[in-house]
């Protein structure tokens, strides 16, 4: 499937998830000390830890280096249609998927993905990043 495709159904999945939060789920915290009463945020979230997972694990299965490079060039190409489609969530998710721990520890990962991939990559982790209360994404 293309990456502009997956990307694209996933944000009409997300738009759907973001359409079941309703507001009260936001007051007095209620989502972290009771959870049972925030279903639209339990569900967001569940499905921002899949996605990241799923990202991580497609990178991981690939049996050779470049199997895995080219498994990052396609999140990579994934978290830029979201982007475009201001699907900043999904993008998000991808970049944490790329980020994590994992998939950061292959060593030669970075020699079988292009430069432009590689300052994409960086370029979304830079904007997304929660320094200075997501300053940059501001």
């Amino acid at each position: 499937i293309d990456s502009d495709v997956l990307a694209a159904q996933l944000t009409l999945y997300e738009a759907n998830l973001f359409q079941q939060v309703r507001m009260r789920e936001f007051l007095r915290l209620r989502w972290q000390k009771h959870p049972e009463e925030s279903p639209g945020l339990a569900k967001l979230s569940a499905h921002f830890n899949l996605i990241g997972a799923w990202v991580a694990q497609t990178v991981l299965e690939g049996a050779t280096p470049k199997e895995r490079g080219n498994a990052v060039k396609r999140v990579v190409r994934m978290a830029k249609k979201c982007f475009e489609l201001r699907n900043y969530n999904g993008c998000i998710q991808l970049i944490s998927g790329l980020n994590d721990v994992s998939v950061q520890r292959l060593k030669h990962l970075k020699d079988h993905v292009s430069p432009r991939h590689l300052e994409r990559f960086q370029k979304y982790d830079q904007t997304f990043k929660a320094l200075a209360s997501y300053k940059a994404y501001r």
